[in-house]
């Protein structure tokens, strides 16, 4: 998980490698994807591309629909070809790269 909230408005840049290296399989939901989560605010940015470290793009992020986790409400966004998918708190801005 990675929290961008705070003093003013932040953003943040992932890749699909990121996702794919620092995740872990079904840490929110039970659907084993490699899932991470971002917890921001209004105003908050996620730059999401997706490209692996080689520079090889295998695919592309999709909205797959909204998660409520712990009573928060994320948008989910599912690779169309490996099993990542990145919660981002409902609020925050996701540019797809």
């Amino acid at each position: 998980m990675i929290d961008i909230s705070g003093t003013g408005n932040n953003t943040l840049k992932l890749s699909l490698g990121d996702v794919l290296e620092q995740g872990e399989t079904s840490l929110f939901t039970d659907d084993e994807a490699t899932q991470m989560m971002i917890k921001g605010n209004a105003g908050d940015v996620v730059n999401l591309d997706d490209l692996l470290p080689d520079g090889t793009d295998p695919g592309d992020w999709a909205t797959a629909g909204t998660a409520t986790v712990a009573g928060v409400t994320y948008n989910v966004f599912q690779h169309s070809t490996l099993d990542a998918q990145l919660l981002i708190q409902d609020g925050v801005t996701t540019n797809l790269v």
